[in-house]
């Protein structure tokens, strides 16, 4: 199985500055990124040693990464990790539905760099703003790896228990990000550490695959860098950081040597955001920029289309209740109508209106038919001032959900088809109860006013006065 593993040498005799990254292809333009990053802030007195740990990137796209490099004291090399993957069976890693199994690749560092004394591994969604040459310098004595305390994953990952019963890690306050990680080569082989990292591996199921194998493995044998070569660019990095000030989390931003996108949402999501703008600095300089740019741009149209969705859902939810609604007052309005109780009942009620509304008179014998007419006359206007305000209240209402729906329209012009079909549905709809009232007879509007006067006399007494 030994002879079956391809070991890699250092590329250069002296200074080398070994920096292993691990991706797929989807990820190869993000690793360029960060590739760029480590160039524009290289020195001359060291030589960068970059090996890409991948599966599936094309001869052509490492031919783009090769001639990315424009220095001397650069040499990149592509490691397939297929034939390793088989070797050691890793479809039985668990692997998270947001990861790749090339996250486990960094596991297999000791026994394909054996030749070196240590190795740097970095996340492709990284950036350096410092050179890399002097995190590689550390001084790591014995320790197995170096890495910076996760201020994040801990408080959002809600796996403590896992972390401490399962995988029996005992201080949850040192556990660290993988992202940035030195590997000490030699002590790691030295002490079979690499066995470890498969026994733990194979029965793991925590939400972060590799990195609780290496804190598993690792514990006690840490050497923790400096926050600064490892800070997470995340929205959840200052409420985490409960155990520093605000000046504290301060000064490590200030002094950022290594930005690491390390949430789902990386910088092609938010591309106008601050945190976002170095990443992109250095985007621009690198040969994916125009897929970088077309990914960017994917992610706005997801989310102006989610956006566009739920506003049509939710019009669609208030003009179906408007409709609902509509049909149920009008069945309503029927069904009293046609009831036999209304039709009989009709005489008395006309009879009882008059009598109420001439109850200010003393002697109810001597009804002066004047009085009576009067009345009549007020109910008359009544009615039409009723089926006037009624007939503005409709036209108001459907102006004000038209004007709505135009401006919904310039909103989403893919959606103007469907809206105008709203919009006459509606307006059919407005026709239809038009055709309602007209079919009531007159005699029918003056007793539906009279049976109703009392609400109808407080209404008008305020907008109506004098009438």
């Amino acid at each position: 199985m030994k002879n079956e593993i391809g070991i890699v040498y250092p590329a250069f005799e002296n200074n080398n500055i070994p920096v292993v990254f691990a991706c797929d292809v989807n990820f190869v333009p993000y690793f360029s990124v960060a590739l760029q990053s480590i160039i524009e802030n290289s020195t001359e007195n060291n030589n960068y040693d970059i090996i890409l740990l991948y599966r599936n990137i094309s001869l052509i796209t490492q031919k783009m990464l090769i001639n990315q490099i424009n220095k001397y004291n650069f040499s990149i090399r592509f490691y397939e990790m297929e034939n390793i993957f088989k070797i050691y069976s890793t479809e039985k890693f668990w692997v998270p539905s947001s990861r790749s199994i090339l996250a486990y690749a960094r596991l297999f560092i000791p026994i394909i760099f054996k030749p070196y004394e240590k190795i740097l591994y970095l996340d492709s969604d990284i950036i350096c703003i410092d050179d890399v040459g002097k995190l590689y310098n550390y001084d790591i004595g014995n320790n197995f790896v170096a890495a910076s305390r996760d201020l994040c994953d801990i408080g959002i990952s809600h796996n403590t228990d896992y972390l401490q019963n399962f995988l029996n890690i005992k201080c949850l306050s040192d556990y660290f990000n993988s992202g940035v990680c030195i590997f000490n080569i030699s002590t790691i082989n030295k002490l079979n550490i690499f066995d470890k990292f498969l026994e733990i591996a194979y029965r793991n199921k925590g939400p972060w695959a590799d990195q609780n194998v290496l804190n598993a493995v690792c514990q006690g044998n840490v050497l923790f860098l400096d926050y600064t070569w490892n800070v997470l660019v995340t929205p959840f990095f200052y409420p985490l950081s409960t155990s520093m000030s605000k000046g504290e989390v301060e000064n490590i931003l200030n002094s950022a040597k290594i930005l690491h996108y390390t949430t789902p949402t990386k910088p092609t999501d938010i591309q106008d955001n601050i945190i976002a703008q170095p990443w992109w600095y250095y985007a621009a300089k690198t040969p994916f920029y125009n897929q970088l740019q077309y990914i960017s741009l994917l992610k706005i149209k997801d989310i102006i289309q989610d956006k566009i969705t739920y506003i049509e859902h939710l019009l669609d939810d208030k003009l179906h209740n408007y409709d609902i609604e509509l049909e149920y007052n009008k069945e309503q309005l029927r069904k009293v109508y046609a009831s036999r109780s209304w039709r009989i009942t009709k005489p008395l009620r006309y009879i009882c209106k008059l009598l109420r509304y001439t109850k200010n008179l003393d002697n109810y014998n001597n009804i002066n038919v004047n009085v009576i007419i009067y009345n009549i006359n007020k109910y008359i206007k009544y009615m039409i001032k009723f089926i006037l305000f009624e007939i503005i209240y409709v036209i108001h209402k459907y102006y004000i959900l038209k004007n709505c729906i135009k401006f919904f329209t310039k909103l989403c012009p893919q959606f103007k088809e469907k809206l105008k079909n709203i919009e006459n549905d509606i307006l059919n709809k407005r026709k239809m109860q038009i055709n309602v009232i007209d079919r009531i007879t007159n005699q029918q509007k003056r007793i539906f006013l009279l049976y109703q006067s009392e609400v109808f006399d407080a209404i008008m007494s305020k907008k109506y006065n004098g009438i």
